[in-house]
């Protein structure tokens, strides 16, 4: 039976930011540590498992479900860096160009749409 890799593209590339120094950079000074990383983890999670597919979700930058439910919702989080924020599309360049099917879903984050 064929394996589906389900990727939440946010949440590896939040977890690649926070584990790699921001002086991983272009000549130019573009810092790539989360698009490193997250190009890094992906490479190792398909030698480990060998998925026959993968899907990688995102959220897209708009309140859920959940924000509108419960007006605190995230209330507490500090603001996403800059820096990372800056290296989301570079994120998504990447998923493109390995041909990988994105999914999106208005009023959903990416591991809602997993679920």
């Amino acid at each position: 039976m064929p394996t589906v890799m389900l990727i939440d593209g946010n949440s590896l590339t939040y977890r690649a930011f926070f584990a790699l120094p921001t002086s991983l950079a272009t000549a130019s000074g573009q810092v790539t540590n989360a698009v490193f990383g997250f190009t890094s983890m992906l490479v190792n999670l398909v030698k480990e498992h060998r998925p026959d597919r993968i899907v990688v979700a995102f959220d897209l930058p708009e309140p859920t479900f959940r924000h509108q439910a419960v007006s605190t919702y995230k209330a507490n989080r500090d603001a996403t860096p800059d820096l990372l924020v800056q290296q989301m599309e570079l994120v998504r360049r990447v998923v493109d160009t390995l041909a990988l099917p994105v999914v999106e879903a208005p009023g959903f984050e990416a591991d809602d749409v997993i679920a």
